[in-house]
C-alpha cells in the first residue's frame, strides 16, 4: 500500500516538477524576446485570470474528488456554468477598466485581450475539473502529463 502511494506521489511530483522546470527554463528566453511592458501585461493577465478562475468556480471542482459517482456530472455542469459566468464577468470587467483610459500600455494590452482572458478562465476551470475527475479515478500518470502540458 505504501509503495503504491509512493509510486503515485512520484508520478504526480514528476509532472509538477517538469512543468515548473519548463517555465523556469523558458523564462530567460522570453525575457530576451519581450520587453518589460509585455511582461507587465502578462503579469496583469495572469493575475486577472487566476483570480477569476478561483472565484469563478468557487472551487467546486475540488468537491468532485470526494463526491459520489452519481454527483460527478452535476458538479461538472455546475463548474462549467460558473466558469462561463466568470468568463463573462472577466470580459466585462476588463472593458469597464478600459473605459477609465488608463495610461499604462500593459493594462491597455490586457483590455485588448479581454476575450482571450475570458476564454482562458473558462478553460482553466474546465481543466481543473478534469484533473479532479482523473484524480477521483486514480489516473495519476495522465494528471502528471497534463501538468507538463499545462506549462506549455
Amino acid at each position: 500500500m505504501i509503495r503504491a502511494i509512493a509510486h503515485r506521489a512520484g508520478w504526480l511530483g514528476f509532472g509538477i516538477a517538469a512543468s515548473q522546470g519548463l517555465i523556469l527554463a523558458f523564462t530567460p528566453l522570453l525575457a530576451r524576446l519581450y520587453g518589460p511592458t509585455a511582461f507587465g501585461a502578462l503579469a496583469i493577465f495572469f493575475t486577472i485570470s487566476n483570480i477569476a478562475t478561483a472565484l469563478g468556480a468557487v472551487r467546486y471542482y475540488e468537491a468532485i474528488v470526494t463526491c459520489d459517482d452519481k454527483q460527478v456530472s452535476s458538479l461538472l455542469y455546475l463548474c462549467i456554468l460558473l466558469a462561463l459566468i466568470s468568463g463573462i464577468f472577466t470580459f466585462a470587467g476588463a472593458h469597464i477598466v478600459g473605459r477609465f483610459q488608463w495610461q499604462s500600455p500593459a493594462i491597455a494590452t490586457v483590455v485588448e485581450l479581454s476575450a482571450f482572458a475570458a476564454f482562458c478562465v473558462v478553460l482553466s476551470v474546465i481543466f481543473q475539473a478534469v484533473i479532479s475527475i482523473l484524480l477521483k479515478r486514480g489516473e495519476i500518470k495522465i494528471i502528471s502529463g497534463l501538468r507538463v502540458v499545462q506549462a506549455i
